[in-house]
């Protein structure tokens, strides 16, 4: 009777366990999900990066009240919810309206190139 009771005690300790962890991947994806824009990069190829990043700050001058927010995050960061986030390839822009990713822009692309996609983005928005 012991044993039983010890067995049942035990599977629901570890069931309630799994699902806190996955209610927080829930969570801090939910959280990522209000910004405009999610920037993920693996910090191998800084001149890759610099393509990014340069790019960003253009959009940004180009439209200010239109990518507000942009959170940049290592793979690292997100390996606990990186499958949810469809991203494989690095670095990655994910572009979001209404906690939706709408556009991905991934891997080496020139400055020019990504500018011109987030353009598009903001303008059909």
């Amino acid at each position: 009777m012991y044993k039983v009771v010890f067995l049942l005690s035990s599977s629901l300790l570890l069931l309630t366990s799994c699902q806190f962890g996955n209610s927080e991947n829930d969570s801090k994806l939910t959280s990522l999900l209000e910004a405009d824009a999610l920037y993920i990069s693996n910090e191998e190829d800084l001149m890759l990066e610099n393509e990014y990043y340069n790019a960003l700050i253009e959009v940004k001058r180009l439209y200010p009240e239109d990518l507000e927010e942009v959170i940049v995050l290592s793979n690292e960061d997100i390996v606990s919810i990186e499958k949810e986030l469809l991203v494989k390839t690095y670095p990655t822009l994910l572009l979001i309206d209404r906690n939706e990713i709408i556009a991905k822009i991934e891997g080496q692309n020139e400055k020019t190139t990504i500018i011109n996609k987030i353009s598009d983005y903001i303008e059909t928005k």
